[in-house]
């Protein structure tokens, strides 16, 4: 038997970490989804990440990583009020009807935190996850990581097809299902769609870090990619030290034989899976069995060695008693020991230390 009542689930909620090395802390913000407040309140993602980058700021941290790895979107206003976060009352993206196009501008007086930024994404991070990541871009607000985005620059609206029936005259409804239309695209500041093309990291870790996704490309109805002019609200000031940063990584990442040893098994992987299966069942079993090595052999090469595994707890943890951390909100120590192991997310606190060195020097 079961009561009816409100599930709460937390699974989708912004969660935030502490990464301490060699001494400095940074602040981390994983973000699955943009996420709104069902009950039409203001607790929707930003004012979630709001609330916890005052606590990652509380700690002294010496730079944030805002994580939308394998966000697909979500809310509009969500974005838009994230992005007043980080930056001041500007155009944060445009939005093209058929009529018109809408600048969507950040309304907060003041930006929540100014201090060095990098944004992690792949190839599943789609719609309003390019929205932020491109306007921390263009404006050089903070570095781009990971791998190119899904490329989804529209917006779709669900409409029903059919007609009412009228009851009192014996007319029943009649009722087709319902068809999803495309009536928007959404532009960048600098006027050009995510459509198709995506959102291009700065640093790019991987040529995929996904294994099976498939993106907005890769389907054969989608719209084209276009541009229209850039937005007239733009008061950017480009945050200090974020191309020499940007250059030295890559530079670094040239240099790094694992990341070398994950795209060539990347390559190989992408070669094996385009072969035809075979039907019969010892060759498809040796098909099977060397896709399954190299998949296993990436996911090992993406883990850290435990000599180098990164300091990660939750913010404030220290100053609650053991017994009682298991009750906070977000607290998830599985969660906090694949952070630790994950060599993209060390690759990035490098990067922010590079950013705090550039931009005082």
């Amino acid at each position: 038997s079961l009561v009816r009542g409100e599930i709460a689930t937390t699974a989708n909620k912004a969660k935030p970490a502490i990464i301490d090395e060699d001494g400095k802390k940074y602040g981390y913000i994983f973000l699955p989804v943009f996420y709104m407040d069902t009950k039409g309140g203001l607790n929707g993602s930003a004012a979630d990440v709001g609330l916890h980058l005052r606590k990652l700021m509380e700690e002294g941290v010496n730079g944030v990583i805002i994580d939308l790895r394998g966000n697909g979107g979500g809310s509009l206003d969500e974005v838009v009020l994230l992005a007043s976060h980080f930056l001041p009352p500007n155009t944060v993206t445009q939005l093209r009807s058929k009529n018109d196009v809408k600048e969507h501008i950040g309304k907060l007086p003041n930006a929540v935190y100014n201090g060095p930024l990098v944004v992690m994404v792949d190839e599943a991070s789609a719609s309003a996850s390019e929205i932020f990541s491109a306007v921390i871009q263009d404006s050089k607000r903070g570095i781009i990581v990971g791998s190119n985005t899904y490329g989804k620059g529209t917006a779709q609206i669900n409409t029903n097809v059919g007609k009412m029936g009228d009851p009192a005259k014996n007319i029943p409804d009649i009722n087709y299902g319902s068809i999803t239309l495309t009536t928007q695209k959404f532009y960048r500041i600098s006027g050009v769609s995510t459509q198709l093309r995506g959102v291009q990291p700065d640093v790019v870790f991987q040529s995929k870090m996904r294994l099976h996704i498939l993106t907005e490309k890769d389907y054969s109805n989608t719209l084209n990619n276009d541009t229209i002019q850039k937005a007239t609200h733009l008061h950017y000031v480009p945050f200090m030290g974020i191309d020499r940063t940007i250059e030295n990584a890559n530079k670094r990442l040239a240099a790094n034989p694992t990341f070398k040893k994950i795209e060539e098994s990347l390559i190989q992987l992408q070669l094996q899976s385009k072969k035809p299966v075979p039907v019969d069942i010892k060759r498809y079993v040796e098909y099977y069995l060397q896709i399954s090595e190299l998949e296993k052999k990436i996911e090992s090469l993406k883990k850290l060695k435990p000599s180098e595994t990164l300091s990660v707890d939750f913010p404030g943890i220290n100053s609650i008693a053991p017994d009682l951390r298991s009750e906070i909100p977000g607290y998830d120590p599985r969660f906090l020991i694949q952070l630790s192991e994950d060599i993209y997310l060390k690759e990035s606190i490098q990067i922010l230390k590079d950013l705090n060195t550039s931009k005082n020097n």
